[in-house]
């Protein structure tokens, strides 16, 4: 996707327009690269050498903002640079939303707002005139010998953005708060929509309040004057029941396993990976199936 608006960016590859989304490629990719790599490294450093899987999706995504406002105006390593510079914004952004009580679980404002504004600043840094006769862009960057005018033309834009971003969005949320309402019920806090609207996880019977586990079993019925601890303490249960059904479907994919001819000869190799999928549903402790779920409500 990345490669296809950055080098579709040029709209075309006639004239000059084919080096720039050649340029575009190269320079898309190893923003990427520098990212990820900045982002594994963060990682097995704050974990004493554990990699954690979100911390590397947003780097690598960090990359790919941070290299998208100027990547036919740099080279392959500023490339790099940029990418790899766009993973701690990203990173800082993301570990700081939390304690500021703002709710962004995918992390799209730290790597689309983080790296964003690093990206349009990097231009004003990095930036190098486009020499071709497309002219995308007339000056340098600070390390190329220009002067502040581009630096500063970026930071005019980005507060622009924000402030024009910042005005309508308060201008929509509050008319919808005043009139829909902006808000789910508590039972969807706590639940999701997930399971309250789409079946997944499970299935919730509006009509009686019903809870079920995936494989239809009855956790309990819930109402609307239920308090949050009810609610909660039923959603911990619907929890453990799954993670038990889930651990039941495994230990019979192994039985199944083991019972199949084309296994019956190497047992231990081909069910492996039932019986250690069965052994983490069993030792994993409830409460680190539910701390991505403990939100306020």
């Amino acid at each position: 996707g990345w490669l296809g608006f950055n080098c579709g960016s040029t709209y075309g590859v006639a004239g000059a327009k084919w080096k720039l989304a050649a340029k575009a490629a190269v320079t898309t990719l190893n923003g990427s690269i520098g990212g990820g790599v900045c982002a594994i490294t963060i990682s097995m450093l704050k974990t004493k050498g554990k990699v954690d899987i979100a911390y590397v999706c947003n780097g690598i995504l960090a990359g790919l903002v941070g290299i998208t406002s100027v990547c036919v105006a740099i080279s392959p390593l500023e490339a790099i640079i940029i990418g790899a510079l766009s993973a701690p914004v990203t990173l800082v952004v993301f570990e700081l939303l939390p304690r500021l009580g703002v709710d962004d679980p995918v992390g799209a404002v730290a790597v689309h707002m983080g790296a964003g504004v690093w990206s349009l600043l990097a231009v004003g840094i990095f930036g190098t005139r486009d020499a071709t006769e497309e002219s995308l862009l007339t000056r340098n960057g600070l390390l190329h010998g220009g002067d502040a005018s581009l630096l500063l033309a970026q930071t005019m834009y980005i507060l622009c953005c924000t402030g024009w971003s910042a005005l309508a969005t308060f201008i929509l949320m509050t008319s919808i708060d005043k009139t829909i309402g902006l808000r789910c019920d508590l039972k969807h806090e706590i639940f999701g929509a997930d399971l309250m609207e789409h079946s997944v996880g499970g299935h919730f019977d509006h009509s009686t309040g019903a809870v079920f586990t995936k494989s239809g079993r009855l956790v309990a019925t819930i109402h609307d004057n239920m308090d949050a601890e009810a609610l909660w303490e039923t959603f911990y249960r619907y929890e453990k029941q799954n993670a038990d059904d889930e651990v039941v479907q495994l230990e019979n994919s192994i039985e199944s396993c083991l019972d199949s001819p084309q296994t019956k000869a190497t047992p231990d190799v081909e069910c492996s990976g039932f019986r250690f999928r069965a052994r983490l549903a069993k030792d994993e402790p409830a409460e680190s199936r539910n701390d991505v779920h403990q939100t306020s409500p």
